[in-house]
């Protein structure tokens, strides 16, 4: 009777479960990248919205913050464009349901067209047309031009608009306060910015699908600087977010803190809570101040409700009143809390 023979079992892990980690490592590396861009557009969103305003901030407020924003950014922006979106998928798929009545109706008057137009020569399907006019290097280049005159107009409103900075410190004028009414710029800036890539893309499969065709070369170019012209367009969109869409309501709190030997109580928008002290924003006498407290000569706080700082700032401009109002605070005991 023969022996068994007992082959050893290989001591190495399975090549599966080292791909697996090494797959988990790249997904962590990932993730700690993404929350890092996440992070910078939550601080160029936030940086643009207090140099509007005019609130001065020199010290980190940790990524936390950052990503917050971001969220808040990422959300206020989703919903509106969701349901544009809805609507334009509601009517490709109209146009989906009606193409067989519209291909028997282009079939019909095709050769009307063709008359009219003095089109000669057999007819091309429009998927052909399309292909064939794609590799060419015209088509990459009008689209270049047009993102191009969309950042030429983006910039033209910025630089517009900078001269508004600040506008709720120093003398309050009403003018520079009136809430801009271009929030539809932002979305549509946001909506060319998809579509733009969605066309880049359409563009680039067709170049790699047909690469012998005629300027090939400069097509590539062409879109690639239009790829570059996009990414420039949707950067902009944390600037255009702190100006024209993030929320100017603040908390109304009031501060007893301690000076020297004195305490002392004052009451305002808490536009800014750092690691080290709070910013404060109140109007006297028509002029916007920003109060600085430090966290360590804190000794009670107390909080009321949400204010919008733009109207309150309009109130104190046209009307010379302080603002806020400090009666506005409760005197609840819950609402008293510790620094």
């Amino acid at each position: 009777m023969a022996a068994d023979v007992h082959v050893p079992e290989n001591s190495n892990p399975p090549e599966d479960e080292k791909k697996g980690v090494t797959q988990l490592f790249d997904l962590a590396e990932k993730i700690v990248k993404l929350s890092a861009i996440l992070g910078v557009f939550g601080y160029m969103s936030l940086r643009s919205h207090l140099n509007y305003l005019g609130i001065p901030s020199t010290s980190s407020l940790g990524i936390e913050r950052y990503l917050m924003e971001t969220y808040n950014l990422v959300v206020t922006t989703f919903f509106p464009l969701v349901s544009v979106l809805l609507r334009i998928a509601l009517a490709l798929f109209l146009l989906y349901l009606l193409s067989p009545l519209l291909a028997r109706l282009f079939k019909r008057f095709s050769p009307f067209l063709r008359r009219v137009f003095r089109v000669k020569g057999p007819s091309k399907p429009i998927a052909q047309i399309i292909r064939e006019y794609s590799a060419k290097p015209i088509v990459p280049g009008l689209l270049l031009l047009f993102v191009l005159g969309i950042y030429v107009w983006l910039q033209e409103m910025l630089d517009a608009s900078w001269q508004y900075d600040s506008i709720a410190v120093g003398l309050l004028q009403s003018s520079h306060l009136q809430q801009a009414d271009a929030v539809w710029f932002y979305y549509l800036i946001c909506l060319l910015c998809i579509f733009g890539f969605l066309a880049y893309s359409l563009l680039s499969r067709t170049q790699k699908l047909q690469p012998q065709a005629k300027g090939h070369q400069l097509g590539r170019l062409l879109l690639l600087m239009c790829a570059v012209g996009i990414v420039a367009l949707a950067l902009h969109l944390p600037i255009l977010y702190g100006r024209l869409i993030h929320y100017t309501n603040y908390t109304l709190v009031g501060l007893n803190y301690k000076v020297d030997d004195r305490s002392v109580s004052i009451c305002g928008l808490l536009v800014l809570d750092s690691q080290s002290s709070l910013l404060l924003w109140r109007a006297e006498k028509g002029v916007g101040n920003i109060l600085e407290v430090p966290r360590s000569q804190i000794q009670t706080m107390s909080t009321g409700s949400t204010l919008d700082l733009i109207k309150l700032a309009q109130d104190a401009a046209n009307k010379g009143t302080t603002q806020p109002d400090c009666k506005l605070l409760t005197d609840r005991q819950e609402n008293s809390v510790a620094p």
